[in-house]
């Protein structure tokens, strides 16, 4: 027979307090939408960083353009871009951000594809013909895997 006062009483009372103190905790809350996406001023520079890359991979050789736009900066404005034509998801940040986000989001990534189509065809026009192709493919390698360490360590 159990008193109300004894100790197993109250142990089981406070894990049934505990319990129903976790389960309580572990319902999924709604965050703001905004709390998870880029701010507009994270696009810009995002933006400005990856023109500001582009240039000297450009001027070194063009297919050093091809890993940065896979695996730079240009990377976040997709994400943003996508997170904005996303059907699920595009209303709350439209509400949010208001509708300048989305300007600033496909105006960001249209500039991106732009300048780096821009500079392809500009570094392949002027480029120089007497390179060592070891040269090239040893820097080109160097880069990729600067890339990829870059990636590895935002994505940490």
């Amino acid at each position: 027979m159990t008193r109300l006062g004894s100790w197993e009483f109250l142990r089981v009372r406070g894990a049934l307090a505990l319990v129903i103190l976790l389960v309580m905790i572990a319902i999924p809350a709604s965050a703001e939408v905004m709390d998870k996406e880029m701010a507009p001023s994270d696009i810009s520079r995002a933006l400005l960083l990856s023109l500001l890359l582009a240039l000297p991979a450009a001027a070194l050789h063009r297919w050093l353009l091809l890993p940065l736009f896979i695996f730079g900066p240009v990377q976040e404005l997709a994400s943003a871009w996508t997170e904005w034509h996303d059907p699920s998801v595009d209303q709350s940040i439209s509400l949010e951000a208001g509708p300048t986000y989305g300007f600033l989001a496909d105006g960001a990534m249209a500039v991106a594809i732009v300048a780096y189509l821009a500079l392809w065809i500009v570094s392949s026009r002027f480029r120089h013909r007497h390179r060592h192709p070891l040269h090239d493919l040893v820097f080109s390698a160097a880069l990729f895997t600067a890339a990829l360490l870059m990636r590895r360590s935002v994505s940490v």
